[in-house]
């Protein structure tokens, strides 16, 4: 493993502080937690509980993320303003975007496996099924989530597309969501500059309703 590799090279980029903590936000499922501080400074919330390997894998998880978004032309990413349905939303786009790619560079250019992140996708299958189940009146921006989630798990976890097709069809528009994401939302890659990337992310939303909204401006 080279984390200090990976350290190394987002430090050249950004600055970046790491704290382990106890914090409400964070979850076997949910183990770290980036906060932007503004000026290219982010601060980065790891779960205290996890073990040596366990905490390794995390934090070069939450460093990928930084790296992407930071190399041109990398990755687009957008800015959750608070904690409403929109806010959500964007994080399940950008983690949707980026995690397949984040998986496999960490295996091949730092040799840091992905258990950990894995595990939580794995986990957090069931719980969509359960919000499904029993909030079937859920807020739309909140269906399309959980489609944009389940696309993310179904191309990053082995075995997973006999699953997510079972949750996907307990509601047409998370299944609609899912269908959006694999046609639009799969074709962004690093190759791509960010032009193309965030057309991309247009022409999802407008599949979703139909017409150009500004829901990520």
């Amino acid at each position: 493993m080279n984390l200090e590799k990976l350290r190394k090279e987002v430090s050249g980029l950004c600055t970046v502080k790491t704290k382990f903590t106890c914090d409400s936000r964070l979850s076997r499922i949910c183990p770290a937690y980036i906060i932007n501080q503004g000026l290219s400074s982010y601060k980065i919330l790891i779960l205290n509980s996890l073990s040596n390997e366990e905490t390794i894998q995390v934090e070069a998880h939450e460093l990928a993320h930084l790296l992407l978004a930071h190399l041109n032309p990398g990755l687009i990413s957008f800015t959750p303003k608070g904690t409403r349905p929109i806010d959500w939303l964007k994080e399940a786009v950008n983690n949707t975007i980026s995690h397949k790619t984040i998986i496999d560079i960490l295996l091949t250019d730092y040799n840091i496996s992905s258990d950990v992140h894995l595990a939580g996708l794995s986990s957090s299958i069931n719980g969509i099924s359960k919000q499904i189940e029993k909030c079937y009146c859920l807020p739309d921006l909140i269906k399309v989530r959980l489609g944009v989630i389940l696309f993310d798990i179904e191309r990053t976890l082995p075995n997973s597309e006999v699953e997510v097709a079972r949750v996907s069809s307990m509601n047409s528009r998370v299944r609609e969501a899912l269908v959006a994401s694999r046609n639009h939302l799969s074709l962004i890659s690093t190759k791509m500059e960010r032009a193309a990337q965030y057309q991309e992310v247009r022409n999802f939303i407008e599949s979703i309703w139909c017409k150009p909204e500004p829901l990520f401006s």
